[in-house]
Formats: structure tokens, sequence, C-alpha cells
């Protein structure tokens, strides 16, 4: 099946080691976008090659199983071993990886908001275009996590 649309979720604790999880469509939700339990963790120090090589093998992973199948355990807390989606996430930053059929590839940085969640920082979006550049991917992820707040 051919999509319009593909989201990787990037978790970065305080030193910057990376969760990377490519999401899958929720028939569940209504057709919602939600993470599928492949998760790739990638630890500092990682190479900006490193770090290219995880995001893009994430979003071709997109789609590729269903992430309604594993349960109510959202995959971060699985892969972390603790209990709850907001334990996972404690002290960590997200950035949305995403690439749609109009716009190419785009990072959003998230600000952490009390009893909200992560909410999109629309006015600051990172585009990236429909081709990325060898380097340009590692150095917009690294410009969205600093945006992001936890």
């Amino acid at each position: 099946m051919v999509y319009d649309y593909k989201c990787v979720s990037v978790y970065a604790d305080p030193n910057n080691n990376l969760i990377i999880i490519p999401n899958g469509q929720s028939q569940k939700w209504g057709g919602a976008t939600a993470e599928i339990d492949i998760v790739n963790e990638i630890l500092v120090p990682y190479s900006d090659d490193d770090l290219e090589k995880a995001l893009i093998n994430a979003m071709e992973l997109c789609y590729s199983k269903d992430p309604d199948a594993d349960g109510d355990i959202s995959p971060i807390a699985k892969h972390l071993k603790v209990k709850g989606y907001s334990k996972a996430v404690k002290n960590k930053r997200y950035i949305c990886f995403r690439w749609d059929i109009d716009d190419g590839y785009y990072l959003i940085p998230t600000e952490k908001v009390p009893k909200r969640g992560y909410v999109h920082q629309e006015d600051k979006i990172i585009m990236l275009g429909k081709n990325i550049e060898y380097g340009k991917l590692a150095q917009a992820v690294k410009e969205a996590l600093n945006l992001a707040t936890s």
C-alpha cells in the first residue's frame, strides 16, 4: 500500500541518547497514526551517519506492523520496562520526524506541557524538502532537539 504520510517518534534523554519508533495506522483509533512495537535505541556517542541511518530505517518501517497488536502498553514503556507512558517519557524531549507526499521531510520539535503532554511547536518546524542531503538530517535533528523541551 502507498501512504501519503509517515511519522517517526524520536525521544531524547538529557544526555541525547535516542529512542526512535516508527508509526503505523491504528484501526482502534479510527485510522490515526500510533507508534508500533519496533524500537531502536542509539546511545551517545553516535555518528551523524548512524543517526541518519537509524531515522531513515525507521521511516521505511512505518506501517510495517499493526500498532494495536501489542495491547495498550506503549512501545517506549515496554522497551524501557516501566509501567505507563508518563514514566517512560519522564525527562525526555520529543520530536516528530515526518514525511508527506506534498512537503517531503520535516522535523517538528515539541514542548512538554503539564497535563497536556507534548505540544508541537508549529512555528519551529524544520523543513528538509523532498530529498534529504547527506548530513542535513542529523544537523536538523540536533537543532530540533535543542528547540524541544522536556
